[in-house]
């Protein structure tokens, strides 16, 4: 043996243990497919009448790096949030990105023209801003 050996904290071992255990996580799996489905939907959108803003390579590379580094930073300190014992805090984070990517995902279905029971359109403002525009603006319509 030449020269030092490096040392293995226990730390890093457990990183690695919960980071190679990642792939068997239901959560992780579930945020992964709902980004991909956002990102999807986030590109059709655009070809829709009711799209406000059209196709943008400029700007679907700017959604695609956005979502990129989300999931990576999810991937790389969800394995050290298990080593550390916090697991659950983690989970709860998970959940409340998959919350926020499910809203945005049903938004991008409320532009392609899928429609929505009454509540769901009274509680997301975009879609009832989407009603709107298609009924030839009358907003008495959509606030009842």
């Amino acid at each position: 043996m030449i020269g030092p050996q490096p040392q293995v904290h226990w730390g890093m071992l457990e990183y690695w243990a919960a980071a190679s255990n990642l792939q068997e996580n239901l959560w992780w799996w579930t945020i992964t497919i709902i980004i991909i489905v956002d990102c999807f939907t986030g590109t059709i959108k655009n070809v829709f009448p009711n799209a406000k803003v059209r196709l943008s390579s400029q700007k679907g590379i700017y959604g695609l790096v956005k979502n990129f580094c989300i999931w990576f930073a999810m991937t790389t300190i969800y394995p050290l949030t298990m080593a550390w014992g916090i697991s659950n805090v983690a989970n709860a984070f998970l959940i409340f990105l998959i919350g926020f990517y499910g809203l945005s995902i049903v938004e991008n279905f409320g532009v392609m023209g899928v429609k929505f029971p009454d509540w769901v359109v009274y509680c997301l403002q975009k879609l009832e801003d989407i009603k709107s525009f298609s009924a030839g603006g009358n907003d008495d319509e959509t606030k009842k």
